[in-house]
């Protein structure tokens, strides 16, 4: 009776061997499932980081645009983010974004000072209205240029920003000098990746902020300003410097210079 109730061994080793045949198995269609899944997330996200005002057109929550702003006794950057599909004249075709949708905008002033901001972008007019800190900025989108007027803890002054769809938007931040007529003041250029260029002046003694707009050439620069002045210069690296007047023949009442690393 003893003797039928014994195991065999030869059996028990076969089902030793049976046993680890089936947990290997089991591993393996694990694995295979674990692998599946992480090419399934891979292939549903995102591989791309979100894009930076300045250097992609679009970021994670929309178009990029960046550029400059001038009052008396400030400068500064301005980055802004419009909402997806705002359309752009280096951009067709987008689809049209709602009436009114939001925006969130900051502004870094020299030494670093931020200042956030939101408000709406409202597709119909293409008039842009953002507030925050003490600043509220009011602009209208033409082309890929977002410009206009704002008032701060400073006073009134201009912005003018440029689309970085298709590229980065460069910002160079000077001054100019009057040599006709004393005075002088600030002076900012921001050139987009089509070689637009944008801008904003004030003078040091306030009043009389304006914009500049113009073309990139090479590395020729031709300017008009909302004043009538117009302006000529010359970018080299990342260095922009040249002359204005009252028309394109009187180049000679003053001087102006800006750089990229002024803006810091």
């Amino acid at each position: 009776m003893l003797a039928s109730c014994a195991r065999n061994p030869g059996s028990a080793k076969g089902e030793n061997f049976m046993f680890v045949i089936r947990l290997a198995r089991l591993m393996l269609v694990a694995f295979i499932l674990s692998a599946i899944a992480g090419c399934s997330s891979s292939s549903d996200g995102s591989s791309g980081g979100s894009g930076t005002s300045g250097s992609s057109g679009t970021t994670a929550g929309g178009v990029a645009f960046r550029g400059t702003l001038t009052a008396k006794g400030e400068s500064g950057v301005v980055d802004a983010t419009l909402p997806t599909g705002t359309k752009v004249a280096s951009v067709s075709p987008l689809a049209d974004p709602v009436a009114a949708n939001s925006v969130v905008a900051t502004i870094t002033l020299g030494g670093g000072k931020t200042i956030s901001l939101t408000g709406t972008y409202d597709a119909a007019t293409k008039t842009l209205t953002i507030t925050g800190g003490g600043y509220t900025l009011t602009g209208t989108l033409t082309g890929s240029t977002l410009s206009g007027t704002y008032t701060g803890p400073n006073g009134a002054g201009s912005f003018a920003l440029q689309a970085a769809t298709t590229g980065a938007v460069n910002v160079y931040c000077g001054t100019y000098v009057g040599t006709a007529v004393a005075g002088g003041g600030s002076w900012n250029l921001v050139q987009g990746a089509d070689n637009k260029l944008s801008g904003s002046y004030t003078p040091t003694a306030g009043g009389g902020s304006g914009l500049l707009s113009g073309t990139l050439s090479g590395t020729a620069i031709t300017l008009s300003a909302t004043s009538g002045a117009v302006a000529i210069g010359t970018l080299s690296g990342d260095t922009i410097n040249g002359t204005y007047g009252t028309s394109a023949t009187d180049s000679k009442a003053g001087t102006w210079t800006g750089s990229k690393s002024a803006c810091k």
